[in-house]
C-alpha cells in the first residue's frame, strides 16, 4: 500500500479512522481529545507515510498502536500540568507571610487568575509545551522529546503559545 498517494491515503482514513477513534477515547475517555488523537495520528501517517511497514503488522494494528501512545501522551503531558500548578500552589503556600499591602497581594492574585484563564484558552499542545517548559524547567529539546515531536515544533508550539498568552493577558 503506498500511503503518500492521496487516494490510497484517503481509502485509509475512511477505513480505519473510526477504529484509530476508538483506541484513542479508551485511553482518554473524553470524545474531543479522542478526536484530537486521531486528527494527529492521521497527519502524522500523511506526512510521514514511510512509517508504516507492511511486513512489520497490518495498517489497522500500526494506527491503533500510533493512537494509543499519542492518547497515553496526552494523559502524561496534562499530568504535567497538573503537577505544575501543585508545584505552584506550593510554592505560594511556603512563601513567606509579608507584609504586603493587601490591595497588591489582591492584584497578584487577580493576576495568577487571568493567566489559568489564558491558559486553559490555549490549544492543548501549546498548553503542554508552555506546561513542560515553564512548570518543569524543560528546555525545547525536551519538551519535543517528550511529546515526540521535532525540535521546531517544540518551538514553535511555545513561541505560538507565549504569543497567544502576552494577547490574551493584554486585552
Amino acid at each position: 500500500m503506498n500511503l503518500g498517494d492521496p487516494q490510497q491515503y484517503d481509502l485509509a482514513y475512511r477505513t480505519h479512522r473510526q477504529r484509530v477513534r476508538a483506541a484513542a477515547q479508551r485511553v482518554v475517555a473524553d470524545a474531543a481529545t479522542a478526536e484530537d488523537v486521531t486528527q494527529e495520528v492521521f497527519l502524522r501517517l500523511w506526512l510521514r507515510p514511510d512509517l508504516f511497514d507492511e511486513r512489520r503488522g497490518s495498517l489497522a494494528a500500526f494506527l491503533c498502536v500510533m493512537a494509543r501512545s499519542r492518547a497515553l501522551d496526552r494523559i502524561r503531558s496534562e499530568g504535567a500540568l497538573d503537577r505544575a500548578r501543585h508545584r505552584l500552589a506550593e510554592h505560594r503556600l511556603l512563601e513567606p507571610a509579608t507584609q504586603e499591602d493587601p490591595v497588591a497581594e489582591l492584584v497578584r492574585h487577580d493576576e495568577c487568575e487571568e493567566l489559568h484563564h489564558a491558559l486553559l484558552k490555549l490549544p492543548a499542545a501549546q498548553r503542554d509545551a508552555i506546561a513542560l517548559a515553564y512548570g518543569r524547567g524543560l528546555n525545547s529539546v525536551e519538551v519535543a522529546r517528550l511529546t515526540r515531536v521535532g525540535r521546531a515544533t517544540a518551538r514553535s508550539r511555545l513561541r505560538l503559545g507565549i504569543g497567544k498568552l502576552r494577547a490574551e493577558l493584554a486585552a
